[in-house]
């Protein structure tokens, strides 16, 4: 016997320019609202158990709000006005309609400029945005030539043009058969001309900077509807949006690997993920062999491991309570018992919390977990610097860029009295934005200013106790001694002449002894001064850094931070890549 679909009950309301349109509520709790701008029908839609089943999952924690489009389903069917403004304004009546505050909008396919352009009218309104299978600018969906075609097609051969579409938009062939008067039902072709077309002009490009709301951005790898590098580029242009890889080509979030997308916007929205999940609070036994991607710790629910060093544990995690996506650094268990370790741990925690700089990876919170210590940071999308390079040489210009974004990230932490001691391109994060983040201050040494102004002095770490990785260590740092900023500037120095050349300036076999390595660091100065693969421009750069005595170093960050954006700012800086 088919199932019987009962529907929700239909409301309506009317635009600020005389349009009714019409809406359907699921569920309860804090509102989301789906947009999704064009063949849209709210009974027709619910008849498909697999959109069912799409829309019944989001609403378990939400209230879901998803509407017709004017010229689409239950709304009116023929406007007099169909432009991305006007769509605005369809979005901008359900909620008012609604009373909705901090909503969550989900943008899918050509409902995303509509969400978009809304959050950029209305941050006052949106608490996070969920971007799927979409773009910023109409015009890169496809050729002009296809544009013309398919609006062209709509209006003279639209049961073709239809059949064509869906085609695109199920390249798998999944759904049920191509049905020309259900769809006439959803849209009538006139219509959809119209929409296609206001697609395709549609460009919010220039209000994604401006987004501040936390941001999700899902896309298909093998989308043939919005090509997959759209959404890539949308990702990239969002003030730290999460982006999410996808497999298949599904055009609409319900089809295709639909549980996949459910659980990326559950961990985004903080919520349990579909189906049967436990809420279990970790055990001490759980955590001494790992936390298991279920567990709670406090108000965070771990989703899976990232990272494991000598340092600290690291989960990407969920806050429960903000629906934002964090990362948790657990110190290893053994550690967890060594009382200077825990020292560092909390030095960490009390040191990156101090500072607030768009260059420094952000420290939200701290907490203990069955006796283990973790601090919580923000997450982070694109790749640490190490990662960056194992894929080939950095361009003198970008090089410059990201080296004065990490000289300016430790000035900022010099001034107020914190070293970092441990610069290398492990703890560099390059975001899809190509935004340098500075990682890791757990080896950071809380100094107090001398008469100068220059942090000279230790505190806590004995002398003669070796901290750092070597390679990077400036001299100082390998003979045990006393460290100051231009301690961080020498490390920075190794980092810039990595990223030009691809090796490191001088010998860093541990094995070879203190001697060695220090040798090593004197002959470097002319080496740099004849290396044919270092960048002339860079070179007195790299040099200065690199000095044995750090007196002869650059005095501050900012200093360096100044000759590096001087550098990419010079005409043309990839030009020049070296000098025999």
């Amino acid at each position: 016997m088919p199932e019987r679909v009962v529907h929700p009950p239909v409301h309506f309301t009317t635009t600020a320019d005389g349009v009714r349109i019409a809406y359907c509520v699921h569920g309860a709790g804090p509102p989301l609202v789906f947009v999704r701008g064009w063949v849209s029908h709210l009974e027709l839609l619910w008849e498909d158990p697999r959109f069912r089943r799409f829309i019944e999952a989001l609403s378990r924690h939400h209230r879901v709000i998803r509407y017709d489009a004017r010229g689409n389903g239950l709304s009116d069917r023929e406007p007099t006005r169909v432009d991305l403004d006007a769509l605005v304004a369809d979005l901008e009546a359900v909620v008012q309609h609604q009373g909705a505050r901090d909503v969550v909008l989900y943008g899918a396919t050509f409902g995303g400029p509509i969400a978009i352009a809304f959050a950029a009218r209305h941050p006052d309104l949106v608490s996070r945005l969920i971007l799927d299978g979409t773009y910023a600018a109409g015009r890169h969906i496809t050729s002009r030539a296809r544009q013309t075609f398919i609006t062209r097609s709509l209006r003279r051969l639209p049961d073709a043009a239809f059949l064509l579409l869906s085609h695109v938009t199920r390249p798998d062939g999944s759904g049920a058969p191509y049905d020309a008067a259900r769809v006439r039902q959803a849209i009538d072709p006139q219509v959809a001309a119209r929409l296609y077309a206001v697609a395709f002009a549609t460009d919010v490009t220039d209000q994604l900077p401006g987004l501040r709301m936390p941001a999700l951005v899902l896309h298909r790898r093998q989308s043939e509807a919005v090509p997959y590098r759209l959404g890539c580029d949308l990702a990239a242009a969002i003030p730290g949006a999460e982006f999410v890889p996808l497999a298949g080509a599904a055009h609409n979030p319900w089809e295709g690997d639909a549980t996949a997308v459910l659980e990326a916007v559950a961990a985004f929205l903080g919520v349990s993920r579909p189906g049967p999940e436990p809420e279990e609070t970790a055990s001490p036994a759980a955590l001494a062999a790992g936390p298991a991607t279920t567990s709670l710790c406090g108000p965070y629910r771990l989703l899976g491991p990232i990272s494991e060093g000598r340092m600290g544990v690291v989960y990407r995690a969920q806050d429960t309570r903000l629906g934002r996506t964090v990362v948790l650094k657990f110190l290893p268990e053994p550690l967890a018992r060594d009382h200077a370790a825990l020292e560092r741990f909390r030095r960490e925690s009390r040191a990156a919390a101090a500072l607030n700089h768009p260059n420094i990876c952000t420290v939200f919170d701290i907490g203990e977990q069955a006796g283990r210590p973790y601090i919580v940071m923000e997450s982070l999308s694109g790749e640490t610097l190490r990662e960056r390079l194992a894929k080939g040489l950095v361009p003198l210009s970008q090089l410059a860029a990201w080296g004065a974004q990490i000289a300016d990230a430790l000035d900022a932490a010099h001034t107020v009295g914190i070293v970092h001691r441990d610069i290398k391109p492990a703890n560099v994060f390059v975001t899809l934005r190509q935004t340098v983040k500075v990682l890791d201050f757990g080896l950071a040494k809380l100094l107090a200013p001398d008469e100068t102004g220059l942090a000279t002095r230790t505190t806590v770490t004995a002398p003669g106790l070796l901290v750092g990785t070597w390679g990077y260590m400036s001299p100082e740092q390998l003979q045990g001694g006393s460290v100051d900023a231009r301690s961080d500037l020498f490390s920075l120095g190794v980092v810039l002449f990595e990223m030009a050349t691809g090796r490191l300036p001088f010998a860093t076999d541990p094995q070879a002894g203190l001697g060695a390595a220090l040798g090593g660091v004197a002959a470097a100065g002319q080496a740099i001064r004849t290396d044919p693969a270092l960048p002339a421009p860079l070179r007195p750069i790299v040099e200065r850094t690199l000095q044995l005595d750090p007196a002869a170093r650059y005095p501050s960050a900012a200093l360096l931070r100044d000759d590096l954006a001087r550098l990419c700012a010079g005409p043309h800086p990839d030009a020049v890549t070296s000098v025999s």
